[in-house]
């Protein structure tokens, strides 16, 4: 008896360790030193465990497994379908060898048997790991397919292991109202278990979605950044070159040509400057940095294009409660639109005003267009923009970008050749 022990012992561990080398060979951790330590040594106490639980032990061991590559590949989805495909393909391979050497006496030939079915389990895994590499692209640009394919395999280990163990109980002699009840209570934990792990996955896809929206974000702030950076260059640039027209007149003692080039460039240029900083002067009431950023680098652009460009904002406004990543690349959208459109027209102009009334913040960017503008419901159809096929955000991508928030609205409007747009932020909530 001993010796019968030994062997199916032996043959299980060899088994589950298998399975265990194919799940990290799914997921590229298998050459690991440490993957097959964790492997040896869990697979060693599990298969001490069958000789208690029977077939639970590879339910145990579909659970460890996934737990392990989890570790590795910090991915829920990835890590139950690397465990429960590994165990379907074993089960296959078992039943292909049983259907090919049914008739054979040497199927009576224990390690033949298990020699062969390990042989064709190791090529069925390789063939898989080579259709998953094709179609690499295709898992990776869609996680929701992933996450099926994960949830359908899962489920199948468990149907299929629960079956086993309910024929098991059945031979066993105990009756089948108590098995019924196991298999609810037992099939109701797992499936407790896999939503629990589904809305996990879930979530985490969630926040790496918004930290891509974060990163999106900052990559724009930095170029604006650059931007304002450039822009000092350039007037340092020009402020070095008027000292030196100046140092050649003086050199010269030509004071009647310094009056000239006095009062017909630099004194010009100083008024529009001073113009221009007038009416950008009000900015210095809004104390939201990242807002701020971007509405000082798009009306700076904006007056550089030679577009009469003005912002109102009598009060001081400290905070916008609202999704700073929706509001910026929102906002942005509008301003870049806005510019395009009155840099088509003669004498155009940018309005923009931020007021403060009650409970309400409302954000107005109102410019000069085109008597011929489409109507606003083709503004707002799916893909149109004014700029062509597949170039631009129209209204509608602008509305589908402000639907995830639900404290701000957009309302959009045209009179009289101006284009109105007006954000609408509730402080309270929904508005």
């Amino acid at each position: 008896m001993n010796t019968i022990f030994s062997v199916e012992f032996v043959g299980l561990f060899l088994q589950y360790f298998f399975i265990f080398l194919c799940g990290g060979y799914l997921i590229g951790v298998a050459h690991k030193k440490a993957y097959l330590l964790i492997s040896l040594v869990v697979v060693l106490l599990i298969s001490f465990v069958y000789f208690i639980l029977d077939v639970l032990a590879t339910g145990v061991l579909w659970g460890a497994l996934s737990l392990v590559l989890l570790r590795y590949s910090r991915k829920v989805d990835i890590s139950f379908f690397s465990s429960s495909m590994p165990i379907l393909l074993y089960i296959l391979s078992d039943y292909i060898i049983v259907y090919l050497l049914s008739s054979a006496e040497i199927m009576n030939n224990l390690v033949f048997r298990f020699i062969v079915g390990t042989l064709l389990y190791f090529s069925i895994i390789y063939l898989f790991k080579k259709i998953i590499n094709r179609f690499s692209y295709f898992f990776k640009s869609s996680s929701f397919t992933l996450l099926i394919l994960a949830v359908t395999s899962s489920l199948t280990v468990i149907v299929y292991l629960m079956i086993i163990s309910i024929e098991r109980a059945v031979e066993s002699g105990i009756s089948m109202e108590k098995t019924n009840s196991i298999f609810i209570v037992v099939y109701a934990l797992v499936s407790a278990l896999v939503c629990v792990a589904i809305i996990y996955a879930k979530s985490k896809v969630y926040v790496a979605r918004e930290k891509q929206k974060e990163l999106i974000y900052l990559l724009e702030y930095l170029d604006q950044i650059e931007s304002n950076y450039n822009e000092i260059r350039k007037f340092k640039h020009d402020y070095k070159n008027i000292l030196i027209s100046v140092e050649s007149f003086l050199e010269s003692n030509d004071i009647q040509g310094l009056k000239k080039y006095f009062y017909k460039e630099i004194k010009q240029t100083a008024q529009i400057i001073d113009l221009n900083s007038f009416k950008l002067s009000q900015l210095s009431n809004l104390q939201v940095k990242e807002l701020k950023s971007l509405l000082a680098n798009k009306l700076m652009v904006s007056q550089e294009k030679g577009i009469d460009t003005e912002i109102e904002m009598r009060e001081k406004i400290k905070s916008i409660p609202v999704d700073s990543v929706v509001l910026v690349r929102s906002l942005g959208i509008i301003l870049d639109n806005a510019i395009e459109a009155a840099e088509e027209i003669k004498n155009g102009y940018i309005r923009v005003a931020i007021l403060h009334d009650k409970n309400l913040i409302k954000i107005i960017v109102a410019n000069s267009c085109k008597q011929d503008i489409p109507k606003l419901f083709l503004l707002k159809r799916d893909g149109f923009s004014t700029k062509g096929e597949n170039r631009g955000l129209g209204l509608g991508n602008l509305d589908q970008l402000l639907n995830k928030s639900k404290n701000i609205i957009l309302e959009t409007k045209i009179e009289k050749s101006v284009f109105i747009q007006i954000l609408t932020v509730n402080e309270e909530g929904k508005v």
